[in-house]
């Protein structure tokens, strides 16, 4: 089973792209903290997790993602790269920004419309 859930800190603003397509990604960063050493997470989120991630998120906030390890590769220089990172399907804040979201902007987080 492939699934994984992380709890950790915004390292800077999520990154915003629009396929040719329309569809909207969120490239981001998960600082988590196991008390002797940080380790980083680099995360995707799609369609609804994005809109939600880019609009919302902002470096340094917890956040809780759910997800499956993906690894793509590339070609760089003639050698064959490797790139692994969360594909995200759930989102959702774990501290008092997250009441914020909701609060004023009136959206639930994707995760709880079911997205």
């Amino acid at each position: 089973m492939n699934n994984s859930s992380i709890v950790g800190r915004l390292t800077k603003d999520p990154e915003k792209h629009i396929t040719e397509a329309g569809l909207e990604i969120s490239k981001f960063t998960i600082a988590i903290n196991d008390f002797k050493e940080t380790e980083f997470v680099t995360c995707k989120a799609f369609d609804n997790n994005a809109k939600f991630v880019n609009s919302f998120l902002k470096k340094g906030f917890t956040i809780a993602v759910t997800g499956r390890i993906k690894t793509d590769t590339y070609d760089a220089s003639g050698e064959k790269r490797y790139f692994t990172y969360v594909n995200v399907y759930s989102v959702e804040g774990v501290d008092e920004e997250s009441e914020k979201w909701e609060d004023h902007y009136g959206y639930k987080e994707p995760n709880q419309l079911g997205a």
